[in-house]
């Protein structure tokens, strides 16, 4: 059996170690390395937010900001929200959607429409909600590639059919069976 003994490995052609080992063994990737998550950031809703009507509509409160510090590297975003409804049978959607350099918002992934069985999107869920006591757990876990190092700006947004919607709460909320819940929104920067 052959053994290699080093604290550092570097490329012929490269500046700088690529890999190094402290005392104990522990490899760290100085360069940072594909894959490497480089900063997270995250953003909590604790408030309710409530609104009427079939407007696409804002969910405040919940909008976390992320710098690349390469633009090849990707931005996974990773998120739960919770919704409800004030009548039971309402169909609601909902999709993260970012700005880049304060520009317009767009829905990340490729939305897909009702009549579109072959479009793919980052995040949408169809309901009904069942009853006014139930919360509807939405959640997303996609890789962007936004393709800039200008600040990313994330968003999340609703749409109903009618009637009350109700983000961190039933519709019925009793205070006593149907405690507050918290939603969240979290973006890492991967290395490419």
């Amino acid at each position: 059996m052959s053994r290699l003994i080093t604290n550092a490995i570097r490329s012929t052609s490269a500046s700088a170690d690529a890999i190094t080992f402290d005392n104990s063994g522990k490899p760290a990737f100085p360069n940072g390395g594909a894959g490497k998550i480089l900063q997270v950031v995250s953003a909590e809703k604790t408030d309710i937010q409530s609104w009427t009507g079939t407007t696409k509509t804002e969910i405040t409160n919940l909008a976390p900001t992320i710098t690349p510090s390469s633009a090849s590297n990707k931005i996974f975003v990773l998120g739960t929200l919770y919704s409800s409804s004030a009548i039971a049978q309402v169909t609601a959607y909902n999709v993260v959607e970012r700005s880049i350099n304060s520009g317009s918002f767009t829905i990340i992934g490729n939305h897909a429409t009702a009549s579109d069985s072959n479009s793919t999107q980052a995040h949408g869920h169809g309901g009904p909600f069942s009853g006014t006591w139930n919360l509807m757990n939405s959640s997303i876990n996609f890789l962007d590639s936004p393709n800039t190092t200008n600040a990313i700006v994330y968003k999340w947004f609703m749409q109903s059919e009618g009637g009350t919607m109700y983000i961190n709460r039933t519709g019925r909320h009793n205070t006593v069976y149907h405690p507050k819940t918290i939603s969240v929104l979290t973006l890492m920067e991967v290395s490419a």
